[in-house]
């Protein structure tokens, strides 16, 4: 009887084979997932049955044959990764790390796992547990460029979020204020149109009533607008309510930014400090080039917008102050931009560097560039 299942799973693992090398998967999946219940110890046919399953593009099945495969000792790398990009996708998330978690275990040199595990992590927006990976990582190895880019640009990322978390308050805040000015805009217009039923209707008065049809037409023209003007005042009333009940209390929504500025004050403390380590290691590192350049870049970007929402009071006292901090932002981010298209002549950093030499007027690199 051994013999015979023996015979069965041999003729059966020839002809999946013979069919997966002429391309024919389905065929061949029916012959190796037999072979599999025949042999159900046997990891070679567990591991055919789920490569075949996925070429078949049946996950459900490449899953079973997998699992099976894993759990009888296969070791396989490819099979470790190419289940865990079924738990991927099907967003079972804890199942699809502790498998990468079980593969680096098993291959603790090979990077190619730790890549993926952290590509996972950012993918199911695991930030903070990244970031612990990577600076294990460069603990471990202290020379790996990459890692402290990554790590830079993690942090970059939860920087980011915070100030996104500080423009919603502030936007709801603007958005309050503005429904205010309208309001105000609004009331004064109605009391204008007021004014005039009241002036108008003082001429009838000393008008006689054979000369007034033309007056009191007047009068129910003005009212008629009076009515139309107040309907929209109304209106913006019920939008600035809705404003305020949607910005929340004044004095918590100025403490959550003050919450906010000081993480995102501790955040610029040590973030170029990662893309700094980044280029000690390789000082020609593009990428870590650019993005210490849009650091900075980025924050004049930001503090231009001060000078942009400065009405001309507010310009005459802060402007130049604070448009010298825009340039002096610039200035730090020209050295990074421009040794990075030294090394690699991208269009976008071009217009970048563009926008640089206009705003620093540095006409002759301006010039230079454009030729």
């Amino acid at each position: 009887l051994l013999v015979g299942r023996e015979k069965a799973y041999g003729a059966l693992m020839n002809m999946g084979v013979i069919k997966y090398q002429g391309k024919d998967y389905a065929t061949s999946y029916k012959y190796m997932s037999k072979a599999s219940e025949i042999s159900p110890k046997d990891t070679t046919s567990a591991m055919y049955t789920g490569v075949v399953a996925q070429l078949c593009q049946k996950d459900a099945e490449a899953r079973k044959a997998y699992e099976l495969y894993l759990s009888i000792g296969g070791k396989d790398m490819a099979i470790l990764y190419g289940l865990s990009q079924i738990y991927k996708t099907a967003k079972e998330e804890d199942k699809a790390l502790a498998l990468i978690d079980q593969g680096i275990a098993i291959y603790p040199a090979n990077k190619d796992l730790k890549n993926e595990k952290f590509n996972m992590l950012i993918s199911f927006n695991r930030i903070d547990q990244a970031i612990t990976q990577l600076k294990a990582t460069v603990v471990a190895d202290p020379k790996d460029a990459m890692s402290w880019l990554n790590l830079g640009l993690l942090y970059e990322n939860k920087m980011n979020g915070v100030l996104d978390e500080v423009r919603k308050i502030q936007d709801k805040t603007v958005k309050t204020n503005e429904a205010k000015r309208k309001l105000a805009a609004q009331k004064d217009q109605v009391d204008v149109y007021n004014d005039e039923v009241k002036r108008t209707k003082a001429k009838l008065k000393t008008t006689p009533p054979a000369k007034q049809g033309p007056i009191k037409a007047q009068i129910a023209k003005l009212e008629s607008t009076v009515a139309e003007q107040t309907k929209t005042l109304e209106a913006l009333k019920g939008d600035l309510s809705k404003a305020e009940a949607e910005v929340g209390d004044e004095a918590a929504n100025k403490a959550k930014i003050e919450e906010l500025g000081a993480k995102v004050a501790e955040y610029r403390k040590d973030l170029p400090g990662y893309y700094n380590k980044a280029l000690e290691i390789d000082g020609n590192y593009y990428d870590a080039l650019y993005q210490l350049g849009a650091y900075y870049f980025n924050e004049a970007v930001e503090i231009k917008k001060k000078v942009d929402n400065m009405d001309m009071e507010t310009y005459k006292k802060e402007g130049k102050n604070v448009e010298a901090a825009v340039t002096a932002k610039y200035e730090q981010a020209l050295p990074y931009f421009e040794k990075g298209y030294k090394s690699k002549k991208e269009e976008d950093l071009k217009e970048v560097l563009k926008q640089i030499y206009r705003s620093l007027k540095m006409d002759a690199k301006l010039a230079e560039l454009e030729k």
